[in-house]
């Protein structure tokens, strides 16, 4: 499947709370790069183009990016693919991604091979996107789009330029068991990474790492 940028919009948007963090964001507009790995929607195999991506930055209450916090608030480490991308919906203010995946190996914790998760982001289509906007959000935001645009385009909603998730793809996943959600992917970029080859992204394009070393780091954290 192809994928075609036309642009990137980044927010300014004051500090909020939501769940545990607050978010801050910067407007620019740039060309999009084009995403390594494709972009493939279950719900419709025809092209499909990455009209505008949003990026919210996030500033957590804990350091994510230190692998012992990580792991320590991970209840369940796999690596795993996507079996299928179930909806995407909006939860106050940022997007959602549910999604099934197929574990193949367990690093921390126990659960069955096939499992539900939920993590931030995802690929919106402009009516998901503009249903969550503010009133004047849309002027403000660019959102011209033409009537073919509209049904072929799509919103790429990212938390800290993460890797989201793709129905095929495999990646190491960190999730806490959550009572309302089930399995939920911890912090934003930090607890998906995917594999490439003998690769690990732990950033979309960006934070390139051997596959084993990352798994190595998750199993030695678990002994400290």
């Amino acid at each position: 499947m192809v994928i075609k940028g036309r642009k990137a919009i980044v927010f300014l948007l004051p500090v909020l709370i939501c769940f545990i963090c607050g978010c801050s964001h910067s407007n620019s507009t740039s060309s999009l790069p084009e995403n390594a790995f494709g972009l493939h929607l279950s719900s419709d195999p025809s092209e499909k183009v990455i009209m505008s991506t949003v990026n919210r930055r996030v500033n957590w209450a804990v350091d994510y990016s230190d692998m012992e916090v990580l792991v320590g608030d991970s209840d369940l480490i796999v690596i795993a693919t996507v079996e299928s991308i179930d909806k995407t919906i909006a939860r106050s203010g940022f997007y959602s991604t549910f999604a099934t995946i197929h574990i193949s190996e367990t690093l921390k914790g126990e659960s069955s091979p096939d499992i539900s998760i939920v993590s931030m982001g995802g690929y919106v289509s402009y009516e998901e996107y503009v249903k969550g906007l503010q009133e004047g959000d849309l002027a403000k935001q660019d959102l011209n789009w033409t009537e073919e645009e509209k049904q072929n385009g799509v919103v790429k909603a990212q938390v800290d330029q993460q890797n989201l998730l793709q129905e095929g793809e495999q990646y190491i996943l960190c999730l806490r068991e959550s009572e309302e959600l089930g399995y939920v992917t911890v912090g934003s970029y930090h607890g998906i990474m995917r594999i490439y080859g003998e690769k690990v992204w732990r950033k979309e394009n960006a934070g390139i790492f051997d596959k084993e070393d990352i798994i190595q780091s998750i199993l030695k954290a678990q002994e400290q």
